[in-house]
């Protein structure tokens, strides 16, 4: 949704979604190739989120995964 894009967008164009999935990634010792496989997406699926938001449904499998609400990836506190 467009909401969901403005709401991601971060300054110099990379996406929070995918910077705090890179970061619970890092916390937690799994890669992203790793998760990828784990859910069921297609490789190189989370990385396209630098530039691009993703779906709903398929966010939805990385918050069930990491048993984090949607709110966690929107989130823009404690980033450096």
């Amino acid at each position: 949704s467009t909401w969901l894009k403005e709401k991601t967008k971060r300054e110099g164009g990379t996406n929070m979604i995918y910077s705090n999935v890179k970061k619970i990634c890092d916390e937690r010792k799994i890669s992203i190739a790793s998760l990828e496989r784990a859910i069921g997406l297609g490789n190189g699926t989370i990385s396209g989120w630098r530039n691009s938001s993703p779906r709903v449904d398929i966010l939805k499998k990385v918050t069930d995964y990491f048993e984090v609400s949607l709110e966690y990836f929107l989130d823009d506190e404690g980033e450096e």
